[in-house]
């Protein structure tokens, strides 16, 4: 498909363009996906700019490539803030980082924070569901964020903030005591879809100190503090609305 400013760059190309009298046109591509299931950076960039190319009203279906499945990285854990503070400070300590709030937002402002512990709530949700829990993009302090611009249906512009245009960067998601109900953790996660130095350097950073005050139990890592809390008959999970045998349990 042509550029939108005319030219050879920045043009793209399509596996299957699918056309019928009575419905949109569909364009398909084929694209290379993390072993999530997710794109990779690069596809989702290219997918983007496909579809400021293509006509209103068409449509963008992407199939992932089942040879090729690139590599993502989590840690997922359940901690109270006692469990990790000391980690995080020793990490704050030996690298200068950043932190940004992810989502989709309505202004292109992004609310920064120089320390985990000048988030607001920090330690606490305010969801049972660990989908919906405050996510921080991490970054060296020395990179410059990406903001991504996201077109609406209905002509307004809304501007996310996630990896697809920070490969330099990780993700955290600290997780901690559900305010609504009582007797809740809800998990927290350390994860990176990028292969750059970076972003390898921050993710083994991080999850190496906090693995180091946490305890391995079934998939997940668990603090000392939410431990006792398990014991003494807390949820842990990672939805509260799932059914109890979803959640941790000791064996």
């Amino acid at each position: 498909m042509k550029p939108l400013g005319g030219g050879r760059k920045g043009g793209s190309f399509l596996d299957i363009t699918a056309t019928h009298p009575n419905y949109p046109t569909l364009r398909i591509n084929t694209v290379d996906v993390y072993k999530s299931g997710l794109p990779t950076l690069r596809e989702l960039n290219n997918a983007s700019r496909i579809r400021t190319q293509i006509a209103p009203g068409e449509h963008l279906m992407l199939i992932p490539k089942r040879k090729k499945i690139m590599k993502n990285k989590q840690m997922m854990f359940f901690a109270i803030i006692e469990d990790v503070e000391k980690a995080i400070l020793d990490i704050e300590s030996i690298i200068e980082v950043q932190y940004y709030k992810t989502g989709l937002l309505d202004i292109k402002s992004i609310p920064t924070y120089k320390s985990v512990f000048d988030t607001p709530n920090i330690g606490f949700t305010f969801s049972g569901d660990w989908n919906r829990i405050d996510n921080y993009l991490i970054t060296k302090k020395s990179t410059t964020v990406n903001v991504r611009e996201v077109p609406q249906r209905t002509g307004e512009m809304k501007y996310a903030v996630d990896q697809m245009n920070n490969p330099k960067s990780i993700e955290m998601k600290l997780g901690g005591i559900y305010q609504e109900k009582g007797n809740i953790i809800v998990a927290g996660r350390i994860a990176t879809i990028s292969e750059d130095a970076d972003s390898n350097q921050l993710y083994k950073l991080f999850t190496t100190k906090i693995k180091k005050e946490l305890k391995k139990i079934g998939a997940f890592y668990v603090g000392k503090k939410a431990e006792e809390k398990l014991k003494l008959g807390w949820r842990l999970v990672t939805n509260e609305k799932s059914p109890k045998e979803y959640d941790l349990a000791i064996g």
